[in-house]
This record gives C-alpha cells, sequence and structure tokens, in this order.
C-alpha cells in the first residue's frame, strides 16, 4: 500500500490528486483496517499519543471557524490520511525487512521525476502542462531565462520538497554491496542534486545543505563538515551580482528583497498571524480562514492576488489556524517523533542505522520546507510527510522492542 501510494505521489501532479482526494482517503483506511483485523495490532499506544494529540488539537479551530464547512474540509483533507498513512508505515517499517527494497522504489521514482525535470529545463518544455491539464505556474517559470523545472509536481518548490526528502534514502542505497543498486543510486542522487539546484528554491537549497552537513557528520568525516557553509557563502556573493533566477540566491534576495526574511511582503504576514493569534489564541482563525479573513488583518493598501493570500509559512499557517494549541501539539509531536528516532539509531546495528539517520533526513528536509510554503496544503509533500513519520515511528519501536528483549 504504501509503495502505491509512493508511485501515485510520484507520477501524478496536482490536479488527480485533488480530483481523487477522498478516494486517497478510502483507500488508505480500507488497508488500515484489513491490516488491523489481520494482526491486531495496538493503536493506543503510549508512544503514539503524540499523534492523537496532534489530530484533536488541530481539530478544535472547527468549533471556533467562521466558516465551519471549509475548515472541517481542510481539517478532513489532513487528519485521516495522516492517521491511516502513519500507521500503515509505522507497521510496514515493524513487521516486515522491506526497508531496503521501499529505498529502491523511492529511488528509481525519484531519479525518474528529476530526469524529467531536467528534459523540461533543457527543452523549456512539458508536455503534461501542454496537452494534458492547465497550471498556473507553467508559463510563469518555463518562460524564464532559465526556466524553473515542475516535472510531475506541478510546482517548482514542490519539486524541491519531492526530491530532498527521498535524497537520503538514494545515499542510504549509496554504501549498498549490490553494484547494480550502487549504480541506480548514484545515478539518482546525480540528477535530483542538479535538478534541486535547477528550481532555485532558497529553502530547497537549504535543505540540501542541511542533508549534506548531516551525512558527513553521520559518516564521521568532520573536516569536511564546514564545507556546505563555504560553499553556501561563496553561493550567496556570486548570485548577488547575477540576474533571476540566479538572483534568488543573491544576499539581498534571501534579506530584504522580494520574499527575503525581512521583506515587506514576509513582515506583514508576520504581523498578521500576531493579529490573527491576539483576537484567536487558542484554537486560532479555523482551517483555510487565513485566506478567507485575509483582509480583515491585512494592514495594506493595494489589493493582493488570490496566489499570495496566504502566510507562505506552514508553521505561520499552523500557528495563525489552529492557534497556540494546535501549534504546540504539532510541535510536541515532531520533536517526539525524532527523540524516539535518536534514542533508536543507538540500538541499531550500522546498516538499521543508516536506515533510521535516513528517514529522520528525509523529515528535516520537509520539516525544512515548511518554512517554505503551505506544505500540508500540497497532497504530494503532504503524503510523505506522512510516510516518513510512520516509517520512523515504526523504526524506533522497532529498536525499543529489541532493546527490551535483550534486557530480558
Amino acid at each position: 500500500m504504501v509503495v502505491l501510494l509512493l508511485c501515485w505521489v510520484s507520477l501524478f501532479p496536482l490536479p488527480p490528486k485533488e480530483e481523487y482526494q477522498p478516494i486517497i482517503t478510502i483507500v488508505p483506511a480500507v488497508f488500515f483496517l484489513a491490516l488491523l483485523l489481520k494482526r491486531r495490532f495496538a493503536i493506543f499506544k503510549l508512544s503514539d499519543f503524540p499523534l492523537w494529540i496532534f489530530l484533536i488539537a488541530i481539530g478544535v479551530n472547527i468549533l471556533f471557524a467562521r466558516q465551519r464547512f471549509w475548515a472541517l474540509n481542510a481539517y478532513l483533507e489532513i487528519a485521516p490520511p495522516l492517521f491511516f498513512i502513519y500507521y500503515l508505515a509505522k507497521e510496514a517499517s515493524i513487521s516486515t525487512s522491506n526497508f531496503r527494497t521501499f529505498a529502491q522504489t523511492v529511488c528509481i521514482l525519484s531519479g525518474l521525476v528529476a530526469l524529467f525535470g531536467i528534459f523540461e529545463a533543457s527543452f523549456k518544455f512539458n508536455p503534461i502542462y501542454e496537452y494534458l491539464m492547465p497550471n498556473e505556474y507553467y508559463q510563469r517559470y518555463v518562460s524564464s531565462l532559465i526556466t524553473r523545472p515542475m516535472s510531475t509536481q506541478f510546482n517548482p518548490g514542490v519539486l524541491g520538497s519531492f526530491l530532498l526528502a527521498w535524497l537520503p534514502l538514494s545515499l542510504f542505497l549509496h554504501s549498498d554491496k549490490n553494484r547494480n543498486v550502487r549504480l541506480i543510486s548514484q545515478v539518482s542522487l546525480t540528477l535530483s542534486i542538479v535538478v534541486i539546484i535547477l528550481i532555485f528554491s532558497r529553502s530547497a537549497l537549504l535543505g540540501l545543505l542541511v542533508i549534506a552537513t548531516y551525512y558527513l557528520y553521520n559518516q564521521k568525516k568532520f573536516r569536511f563538515i564546514i564545507l556546505p557553509a563555504l560553499i553556501f557563502l561563496m553561493v550567496v556573493l556570486a548570485c548577488s551580482f547575477l540576474p533571476y533566477p540566479f538572483s534568488k540566491f543573491g544576499l539581498r534576495s534571501l534579506t530584504y528583497g522580494e520574499n527575503g526574511l525581512l521583506s515587506t511582503y514576509r513582515l506583514e504576514r508576520f504581523k498578521m498571524v500576531f493579529r490573527m493569534i491576539w483576537e484567536h489564541p487558542w484554537a486560532g482563525v479555523g482551517f483555510q480562514h487565513f485566506r478567507i479573513r485575509f483582509y480583515e488583518y491585512y494592514s495594506g493598501k493595494s489589493a493582493v492576488p488570490y496566489e499570495k493570500m496566504i502566510a507562505d509559512n506552514m508553521y505561520l499557517t499552523i500557528l495563525a489556524e489552529t492557534g497556540i494549541i494546535g501549534f504546540c501539539s504539532f510541535v510536541v509531536f515532531i520533536v517526539s517523533l525524532l527523540k524516539k528516532g535518536f534514542q533508536a539509531i543507538k540500538v541499531y546495528d550500522d546498516q538499521r542505522k543508516n536506515a533510521i539517520r535516513a528517514v529522520i533526513a528525509g523529515l528535516i528536509s520537509i520539516l525544512i520546507g515548511m518554512g517554505g510554503y503551505e506544505l500540508f496544503y500540497w497532497p504530494s509533500p503532504f503524503f510523505i510527510f506522512c510516510i516518513l513519520c510512520g516509517m520512523l515511528a515504526g523504526l524506533s519501536q522497532k529498536a525499543l522492542n529489541e532493546q527490551r528483549n535483550q534486557t530480558a
């Protein structure tokens, strides 16, 4: 089931995912119930309480939302898939030894998606959005000086999150005993890194640097850890004097330029979130209500396009739309997962230790991507988030079980 979901996430663009969203909730639910009846595993384990708390806490906003239908609809697109996919991925990690097979599948699919992205960037052409389905982002990016590829992921930023999340699993196969697997891993890694650079996403570049640093640290190559930081500084300095899209990595664009951390656009979103939380501190304004109530909290005088009526940051969105309760429950959920993952590393042998490190790195890349756009409202990266959370919980639980058996 997890592999089928992975193929759906990888190969199909956004419109079909939105059109068949109910099916993508129902199918994992059916597999979950079948697995529950077959194995009768416990879903009320203490280790899973942070997930339950998170799902309940973010649902509170529905009761206080102005448009409850919209809030409920958004909640149903987030909570049930997270619940079912989390447990399916968790049980797959506990009950089988197919992580290597899963990693190979990820490696092949991400390589194909990246290859298609390179084709798009090279020929300034994507047949999916030319002939099969409309894409409001397509002409904007395909006609720029250097085409920012979207491949099957509909948007360059989403493509960056997709490739970054699976990059650590390709690294996991980089030292595989099978020569063919190593070759596939190397090709996929090369293609993915090239596309991550070509999409000119600042959050994707940051994620790539973090993954590189994390990998060097785990490989005990401490003298090279400073290398990603030096490369980053050199890129920033060089791009500061180049035209768009290179200028996106320049010093001005990273600070006070358009969409920079200190830009008028970003600062206004921070102020809007503060105003929303000031008036609705505990439950927030409601899912999808950042857009619905945008002009109530916007202090600017000019009209804002619908596309820009967002916080442009998933953390700010969670805080504004679900309040302090929802935001804190999300932090607790993520911190508990990462804590259990790092604890499991101490128990596992080298091979399984590298596996759980790859999952942690993938999840961290998703968390970095959340700082650049509303990641939970895009099916592809959100489903990847669900899979990685479940896999990390499953691998951690398996390590805890083995530790208990050894102690006994």
